[in-house]
């Protein structure tokens, strides 16, 4: 069983790795839980900037565009739930459950790229948010699947 340190550590990876890589017109775009950089035009956008001051809002977006907010809101519970961990006690099943949602949420993001023409989105964070799930929460995510009872991570 992983300790609190290594499973904050590896959650704490997951909100500096991009999530996503677009490509689209000979460009990629970084998508990380805190915002997007396009290297080639050494462009960055905060995640807050993005909702808050460059478009109307979440909901005058594609769903697809809203599910990239979602999965870094769902991170950023997974981190606090993982530092209580550390310092108090975490419930693994949330850290769980959260990453295996930021994960889906992702997904659909990507998903939503791949249906325009000209663009490939490949969804990196989804295949490490599981991956943490895997090694660090499998047992506390079995749980929560056949909703046995034990003690907890």
């Amino acid at each position: 069983m992983a300790t609190p340190r290594r499973r904050l550590l590896a959650v704490l990876v997951l909100a500096v790795v991009p999530w996503t890589v677009v490509f689209a017109r000979g460009t990629a775009t970084l998508f990380f839980p805190f915002g997007f950089v396009t290297p080639e035009v050494l462009s960055f956008t905060a995640i807050w900037d993005y909702y808050l001051r460059y478009t109307a809002g979440p909901g005058s977006l594609p769903q697809y565009l809203v599910a990239y907010g979602i999965a870094a809101v769902l991170l950023g519970i997974a981190l606090v739930n993982a530092l209580s961990g550390r310092f108090w006690r975490e419930d693994a099943r949330v850290t769980a459950a959260v990453l295996v949602l930021a994960g889906l949420s992702n997904v659909l993001f990507a998903v939503g790229f791949l249906r325009l023409p000209g663009y490939t989105a490949v969804p990196v964070g989804t295949v490490l948010c599981w991956g943490v799930v895997w090694r660090y929460y499998g047992t506390a995510f079995r749980r929560i699947l056949f909703v046995a009872e034990h003690d907890s991570d």
